[in-house]
């Protein structure tokens, strides 16, 4: 039979919680960790490229669409879990092909592609 016992960490991580519930943070904080999600936005020499983290989420969780220059992608499962991602941004992109733009997900980070338009592109003068 396999006995386990918290070590220093869970005791200290558990008083800490019971510190905060008793102080009322903890409902604050609950609903800011759950609304914060990470995503990056680069601007690569051909492409813009939108990257977030969408564990438990399939395809068809997830809306997205370019509109006015901007990227509007959501997700929301169905399901709910401690780590089912869950975001909405809108996020300007500026010229972008939208008609090219390609999405993927793959081990819960989705990644789409917007590639910029050809007269929008820097462009390097030389003498």
């Amino acid at each position: 039979m396999l006995t386990l016992r918290p070590n220093s960490f869970d005791l200290l991580y558990n008083s800490l919680l019971k510190e905060v519930e008793n102080t009322g943070v903890k409902s604050s904080l609950k609903k800011s960790y759950a609304s914060s999600s990470s995503y990056s936005l680069v601007k690569e020499k051909d492409a813009v490229i939108f990257q977030t983290l969408a564990t438990g989420l399939n395809e068809r969780d997830i809306a997205m669409s370019i509109e006015d220059k901007k990227l509007h992608v959501s997700g929301k499962s169905e399901e709910k879990g401690q780590f089912i991602s869950s975001f909405d941004f809108k996020l300007p992109v500026g010229d972008v092909q939208a008609g090219q733009t390609s999405a993927e997900l793959s081990q819960g980070i989705l990644t789409i592609r917007m590639p910029i338009q050809e007269d929008k592109k820097a462009i390097n003068i030389s003498f």
